[in-house]
């Protein structure tokens, strides 16, 4: 169970979203990094499309009024032996909460928003 206030909030923005994914990308695939005068840059194609299509979501998990994670949604499955109505394109819950052991739940917060 969770202790405190769990809230789930869209990003509106793509400049919320920026931060997240690199950090999530420095991770997983360093591809969609680039570096410019010791500046961190995205360079994933699909980010904009969160914010133009009405079938793509980034949420953010926010417990007692911080952010501890991300995830990107679609409202389609790429994959065609797999039947489900939305897809976790990308989810990372940050660093300095992930001892903490939330992860599970917000999946379930997810599935629960988008059934």
């Amino acid at each position: 169970m969770l202790h405190g206030l769990m809230k789930v909030e869209n990003i509106e923005t793509l400049e919320e979203l920026r931060p997240m994914l690199i950090s999530y990308f420095l991770e997983v695939d360093s591809n969609y990094i680039s570096i410019q005068n010791e500046i961190l840059l995205l360079d994933y194609p699909f980010a904009k499309s969160y914010f133009n299509s009405d079938s793509r979501h980034a949420i953010k998990f926010i417990l007692n009024g911080s952010s501890v994670a991300f995830a990107s949604i679609n409202d389609y499955f790429v994959v065609d032996d797999l039947k489900s109505d939305y897809a976790i394109v990308e989810f990372s819950v940050f660093k300095s909460f992930r001892k903490k052991k939330k992860g599970s739940q917000f999946v379930e917060r997810i599935s629960e928003r988008f059934k």
